[in-house]
């Protein structure tokens, strides 16, 4: 397809993973024992809206014809570019492969308008709506070849635009405990109950909870549901080749 930036690629039904949607989000080395992404400002550095997706293998592949066209077919591409697309997403142990859309909060110092987020019907979420992990969405994304400048390194980006929400995951509240023997909840009090770490989300945040809410959360994320990985998706340069020839 001829990409630009008006032009949008859809990746249909697909899992989201860690979306950070609602408003900006920079990634903070000293939060937390490894770091972790943090609210901020539009124009703080490393600021940017993102979503994860988690593909099966034919999904993966099907996607990585069309980066790999554009890659291909860029008018930017000179002779430095390497000949063809490096395998652009991480394989899970299952055999799925998640990829990466995203796009800045800001350019210039200038704000960026965050991706519109749709219900299954087309009408549109209000702004700051939470996606949650575990989703299943559809994701609008313009595909732009890039090569880094002073570098070698070329690659080709997913700039997220929108996301159609089909199906709402459960929002995901990490429990530091294990279970036990003792008091369970079954007298029906108000406080809000937590089965296996799952709440429902709440629809508005306070500012004193939004650290905790809008941090990754550190459950096993839930995985899509895939066809059984072909022998291609175990060896990934296998995988790569074969995906490029077809």
């Amino acid at each position: 397809m001829a990409n630009t930036q008006n032009k949008f690629h859809i990746i249909n039904n697909v899992k989201a993973r860690y979306p950070k949607m609602d408003r900006p989000y920079r990634f903070d080395t000293s939060a937390g024992e490894k770091g972790k992404s943090v609210p901020c400002a539009a124009t703080d550095d490393g600021a940017a809206y993102q979503v994860d997706f988690v593909m099966t293998p034919d999904q993966a592949k099907d996607l990585y014809k069309v980066m790999n066209t554009e890659y291909k077919n860029s008018p930017k591409r000179d002779a430095d570019w390497n000949e063809k697309l490096d395998q652009p997403f991480k394989e899970q142990e299952d055999g799925s492969f998640v990829g990466k859309a995203s796009i800045k909060a800001a350019y210039d110092s200038v704000p960026t308008k965050a991706p519109d987020q749709f219900d299954a019907k087309i009408n549109k979420l209000p702004d700051g709506f939470q996606l949650t992990t575990g989703s299943t969405v559809n994701i609008a994304v313009a595909v732009i070849p890039y090569k880094v400048p002073s570098s070698k390194a070329t690659g080709v980006t997913l700039r997220l635009r929108s996301v159609q929400i089909l199906d709402l995951a459960e929002m995901v509240s990490a429990s530091p405990f294990e279970a036990t023997e003792g008091f369970v909840n079954a007298d029906g009090f108000s406080a809000t109950p937590v089965t296996n770490g799952a709440a429902p989300a709440p629809t508005k945040p306070s500012e004193e909870d939004a650290d905790e809410l809008f941090a990754e959360p550190k459950v096993k994320t839930p995985k899509a549901e895939i066809i059984p990985a072909t022998p291609e998706a175990k060896e990934v340069t296998s995988l790569l080749d074969k995906w490029d020839d077809e």
